[in-house]
C-alpha cells in the first residue's frame, strides 16, 4: 500500500572468544537464537579463534545466525583483526563475554571506530580471585580501557562488589546484575534425545554422580574423585562417577582413578555435543570448583532433572539455588558428606530445580540487555 514502508531490519552483533561450550559461551548461544528469533532481527555471531571439531557454535546456532570463525586456533588474531573488521559498522546491539574483547570494543567506540546504539559488554568470572602478578596487572590495565559501554552485566552481587573498584568511573556506574539465564525448553528437548548405545550401557544399572566441566585445575576434579571415593565406600558399591568434559587434568585424573582401584567406577565421556541427555540419567551432580563466576553448569544439571546437586561454595549468590547443597568449605570430605546424605535420605529436588530454574527465562534477559524491561 502506498505510503507504507517495511520495518528497517536490525543488526545485532555478538563476539565470543573460542568455540567451546563453556558457561559464557553457552549464554551467548542462548542470546543470539532468542534475537533471531524475533521478528526485524539480524544476527552475526564471530568467534575470533577457528571452528572445532565438533563444533559447538555451530551446532547450537540457528541456521538463520551468521556464523563467523577466526584464522587460528587462538583467539589472539582474531582479536588483533577486529578494528579492521568492525570499523565503521553500525549495528543496532553489539554483547560481548570475555574481558578481552569487552575492553577492545569499547575502545573502538570511544574512538568512534564501532557504531552501535547499544554496547553491553558481560563479566565471565571474578578473575581477581583467580590469578596474581603479572597477569592481574593486565587485568587491571584492561579494565581502565571500558566506558565505551552502555552496561556493563555482572552475573552476582559480590561479581559487582568484585569489578567495580578496578573500572572508571563511567563504566562502573553501568554495572547492572543479571543473573544468568537457562533455556528450559531446549535443555528439555536435548535432555529427550536417546544415550548413544555404549554410554547407556555403562550407565544403565548404576547410581550415577555426573561431574561436568573441563578437566583443569581450577574446577578442580581430584576432587570430585576424592569426594566420590568416600562417598562409595560409606554408601553403596553401585555408585559410578561420570566425567563429561576434557581437559588437561585427565592422564594424570585417569592414573589416580586406577591407583585407587576404582576403574571399572569412573568413566570418561570426554567432550559431548549433548551433556544434558547424561545430565537426565544421572542421580546425582557433583561441582568442585574452586571459583567460578557463577556455575550455569549448576542450572543446567537442576534443568535437566538430576535429583540432587552438591558443590563447593565457588561463587556469590548460590542462596538463590534452592535444594542445592552448598558446603562449608572446600575439602573432599564436606562434599563426600553431603553425597553420603543425600543418598542414603534418598533427596529428590527435581521439582523444586524446575520451579527455580523457569523463573530464568531468555526472554527475559534479553530485553534487559536492549533496556526494554517492564
Amino acid at each position: 500500500m502506498k505510503g507504507l514502508q517495511a520495518t528497517p531490519e536490525r543488526h545485532a552483533l555478538l563476539i565470543v572468544l573460542t568455540d567451546a561450550a563453556g558457561g559464557a559461551e553457552r549464554v551467548a548461544a542462548m542470546l543470539a537464537n532468542s534475537l533471531a528469533s524475533r521478528p526485524g532481527w539480524s544476527v552475526d555471531y564471530r568467534v575470533l579463534a577457528r571452528r572445532e571439531t565438533p563444533s559447538f557454535v555451530s551446532d547450537e546456532l540457528d541456521a538463520s545466525i551468521k556464523c563467523r570463525f577466526g584464522p587460528s586456533a587462538s583467539p589472539l588474531a582474531g582479536l588483533l583483526g577486529l578494528p579492521f573488521v568492525l570499523a565503521g559498522r553500525r549495528v543496532e546491539l553489539v554483547f560481548t563475554t570475555h574481558l578481552y574483547v569487552n575492553a577492545v570494543v569499547s575502545v573502538m567506540r570511544r574512538l568512534g571506530l564501532l557504531r552501535t546504539t547499544r554496547l553491553v559488554t558481560r563479566e565471565s568470572t571474578t578473575l581477581f580471585d583467580r590469578y596474581q602478578g603479572l597477569r592481574r596487572l593486565v587485568y587491571r590495565l584492561l579494565y581502565r580501557l571500558y566506558g565505551g559501554q552502555d552496561m556493563v552485566v555482572v552475573q552476582t552481587g559480590y561479581m559487582g562488589e568484585h569489578v567495580a573498584p578496578h573500572l572508571p568511573r563511567a563504566a562502573a556506574g553501568k554495572i547492572v546484575t543479571l543473573p544468568n539465564p537457562v533455556d528450559l525448553a531446549d535443555i528439555d528437548r536435548a535432555a529427550a534425545q536417546p544415550l548413544a548405545p555404549g554410554i547407556a550401557d555403562r550407565l544403565k544399572g548404576r547410581v550415577n554422580v555426573v561431574v561436568c566441566g573441563r578437566l583443569i585445575p581450577v574446577k578442580r576434579p581430584d576432587v570430585a574423585l576424592a569426594a566420590f571415593a568416600e562417598a562409595r565406600r560409606r554408601t553403596t558399591p553401585d555408585l559410578q562417577l561420570v566425567f563429561v568434559g576434557e581437559g588437561a587434568d585427565r592422564e594424570a585424573l585417569e592414573a589416580a582413578v586406577g591407583e585407587r582401584g576404582l576403574r571399572d567406577d569412573v568413566v570418561f565421556l570426554g567432550r559431548q555435543s549433548n551433556p544434558h541427555a547424561i545430565m537426565r540419567a544421572c542421580d546425582y551432580g557433583l561441582l568442585t570448583s574452586s571459583r567460578e563466576g557463577f556455575p550455569n553448569v549448576v542450572l543446567e544439571m537442576m534443568a535437566a532433572g538430576v535429583r540432587t546437586v552438591v558443590m563447593t561454595p565457588c561463587a556469590g549468590d548460590l542462596d538463590v539455588l534452592k535444594g542445592v547443597t552448598v558446603t562449608a568449605d572446600f575439602e573432599p570430605a564436606g562434599l563426600a558428606e553431603a553425597l553420603v546424605r543425600a543418598i542414603q535420605t534418598g533427596a529428590d529436588h527435581r521439582d523444586l530445580y524446575r520451579s527455580v530454574v523457569a523463573g530464568r527465562g531468555v526472554g527475559p534477559y534479553l530485553d534487559r540487555l536492549l533496556d526494554q524491561a517492564a
